[in-house]
């Protein structure tokens, strides 16, 4: 092993290498800031959506139910509804097997956002809804 005397390079006789000593990647409270941060960005989208489109947004809170019915007047049968998670309750439906969808529309009245495998929320989730 010419050209590190004395065997004094990164690994010799049992010590660290470089990667050995760099700290691993963070625990569960670096997870839980990620996800509040993610929800803190999705409630400053929706704030911008509400703000340049309020005949066509609002919010609901998902009942401990597998489906739940959503009045709006200005719903019609063209369009399309993206469902947003308005706290960390509903970010978690939203990334699991449960993952809500418009499951029907009932023009000018209401619209039905039922659970991907139609197992009941948990009753907390506070959703935010945009028409576009």
């Amino acid at each position: 092993m010419s050209g590190f005397p004395g065997n004094n390079f990164p690994g010799a006789n049992g010590g660290p290498t470089p990667l050995s000593s760099a700290p691993m990647g963070g625990g569960m409270q670096d997870a839980v800031s990620a996800l509040q941060g993610i929800v803190r960005q999705l409630s400053s989208i929706y704030s911008l959506l509400f703000s340049m489109f309020p005949a066509t947004s609002g919010t609901f809170t998902f009942p401990a139910a597998s489906s739940v019915t959503v009045q709006n007047p200005n719903v019609t049968g063209s369009v399309k509804i993206q469902l947003l998670p308005g706290n960390a309750a509903a970010a978690q439906l939203m990334g699991s097997a449960k993952c809500p969808y418009v499951s029907s529309i009932l023009t000018d009245v209401s619209f039905v956002v039922s659970t991907g495998n139609g197992a009941n929320a948990t009753g907390t989730e506070q959703m935010l809804y945009v028409f576009l």
